[in-house]
């Protein structure tokens, strides 16, 4: 049952067409806009890959004239051709804006309700309930395009969570080239995107850059970290520390000097200990002695880290790190790895160039475009850090 039919049936009171008063508002973009409103309340309905979405569209709605005019209340993130409302906007003001905007999209919201109030062309995400229960009740279905979780299940058989948080949201497996393919469409605009998603890592949200310390990276950006496991130098350790205000974490798999710490150790923002074969208690009694915050993690077998907990019990667990096998991965388990590309969440740092990750900088792939993914390398390195990037498929 849609949730406006049960208000009706325990209130008695007949489904209408809704009517909202209209208020001018000088909207802050000149010529033909279309509306985006981000979900900042619940963390389930939020969905992550919006700038994603942007990247794709925006050259086409470039080629047309077409602005995306963002609807929130407090800034989102400023992207190219995406304009601001600058002030908490009421319902008459909304509702000026949607009735002459070329096309709205967004999660679930109250601005999609007033979108298919006015029958403009509707992109929306449903998550943590039935699609059917909130789905527009009014407007042309041809204008509409809506999407929801993807699942494994058949239609109709997926279960929605019923809740404001997920730990895996449900809501970022829907393909961000999806949701701008069915922009475009509903714009009448002809499109092709080279790429089609395969897999997303759970971290490829959460940006990050690494520094590999073999010169001193000019950067200033959180969350940074140092890979003092790539390349062991302390000198250059301590000066990229002097290049930012912000906190930097260390990732390193042999000790690093007393006289070290002491000279950045109100910086760090955490220690990464890489327990290897030949690892070293002392340096992990040193950084608690000296309040520093630490992690322990090993890619050992599993036997051979147990040997190792004795020494460290007093301290900290020991995390075991996963090395991804694609073959158990079910969206790459029949897939041609020769036939895939990868984006990543990670810029790492060496001699002035940017690599994507560790196996690309071990190959020798430097990024050049921010636009374009690399082949994935099947190496070690890379199915560790596999949880950082986004795998896709080019389309032919």
């Amino acid at each position: 049952m849609h949730l406006i039919e049960k208000y009706s049936l325990e209130t008695g009171v007949k489904i209408g067409k809704p009517e909202l008063y209209e208020k001018f508002y000088p909207v802050p973009v000149s010529g033909k806009y279309i509306t985006q409103y981000v979900e900042q309340g619940i963390q389930s309905m939020q969905y992550e890959y919006w700038e994603d979405v942007i990247e794709l569209i925006n050259p086409y709605l470039k080629q047309n004239d077409i602005k995306i005019l963002n609807l929130n209340p407090s800034p989102v993130k400023s992207l190219d051709n995406l304009f601001q409302i600058e002030e908490k906007i009421d319902a008459g003001q909304l509702s000026y804006i949607l009735k002459n905007s070329l096309l709205h999209f967004g999660e679930t919201s109250f601005a999609t309700d007033v979108a298919v109030m006015h029958d403009i062309n509707l992109v929306a995400l449903y998550s943590m309930s039935h699609r059917e229960c909130l789905e527009p009740y009014w407007g042309n279905r041809s204008k509409q395009i809506l999407f929801e979780p993807e699942t494994d299940f058949p239609a109709r058989c997926h279960k929605p969570s019923y809740s404001s948080t997920e730990v895996k949201k449900s809501i970022n497996s829907i393909a961000s080239e999806k949701i701008a393919g069915g922009i475009l469409s509903l714009l009448g605009i002809d499109y092709k995107f080279d790429y089609e998603t395969v897999f997303v890592g759970s971290l490829f949200v959460n940006k990050q850059v690494e520094v590999i310390p073999e010169t001193i990276a000019d950067v200033d950006f959180y969350p940074m970290s140092i890979r003092m496991d790539y390349h062991f130098n302390e000198r250059n350790l301590v000066q990229q520390f002097s290049t930012t205000d912000k906190p930097i974490n260390i990732i390193t798999n042999k000790p690093i000097s007393e006289a070290a710490l002491l000279k950045i150790r109100k910086r760090i923002e955490c220690i990464y200990y890489l327990i290897e074969d030949d690892e070293n208690p002392a340096f992990i009694e040193k950084a608690k002695r000296f309040q520093i915050p630490f992690k322990l993690m090993s890619y050992m077998e599993k036997s051979k880290i147990q040997d190792k907990k004795l020494k460290y019990m007093d301290l900290a667990p020991i995390f075991k790190q996963k090395i991804a096998d694609p073959k158990e991965i079910k969206e790459l388990k029949n897939e041609d790895l020769s036939n895939l590309y990868y984006f990543s969440n990670k810029r790492v740092l060496n001699k002035g160039k940017i690599y994507l990750s560790k196996a690309g900088y071990d190959a020798g792939q430097a990024h050049e475009s921010k636009d374009s993914p690399q082949k994935i390398v099947d190496s070690e390195d890379f199915w560790k850090e596999l949880d950082c990037f986004k795998i896709v498929r080019k389309v032919s």
